[in-house]
């Protein structure tokens, strides 16, 4: 198999480099399948809403990580305000993106004094 260059678009590579080591793994796989994608969730997954949805997702939980981060707040003070358990937190910070709705992350986004927006724009 002979494998071309990746061509990383727009914010991409930097994307990217932001995921758990799991989810760098799994994009890798992909790039040799795939080899162009406009964002790293268009390589990872099957279908443009799945891929539109982790990017929303995935986006969130990076915030909200650097929330928990930047406050100096455990897992246990973290899971108080956004209402959810110490292993919920703990899936959070470890990049589990797939194990959270939309909803539950905007939700806890919305506690912890973020804006959530939505932006709506003609896919490439």
């Amino acid at each position: 198999m002979v494998v071309k260059p990746v061509e990383f678009r727009g914010k991409a590579l930097d994307d990217l480099r932001r995921f758990p080591q799991s989810a760098r793994r799994a994009a890798g796989y992909q790039i040799v399948n795939k080899q162009r994608f406009q964002r790293v969730w268009d390589a990872i997954e099957d279908t443009p809403q799945q891929a539109a949805s982790m990017r929303a997702r995935s986006e969130l939980v990076i915030q909200l990580t650097e929330v928990i981060k930047k406050r100096g707040m455990t897992q246990a003070e973290a899971a108080k305000l956004f209402g959810v358990t110490q292993p919920r937190v703990s899936d959070l910070t470890r990049g589990k993106v797939e194990l959270f709705s939309l909803d539950a992350l905007v939700d806890m986004a919305a506690v912890a004094g973020l804006a959530p927006q939505v932006k709506i724009k003609r896919a490439a």
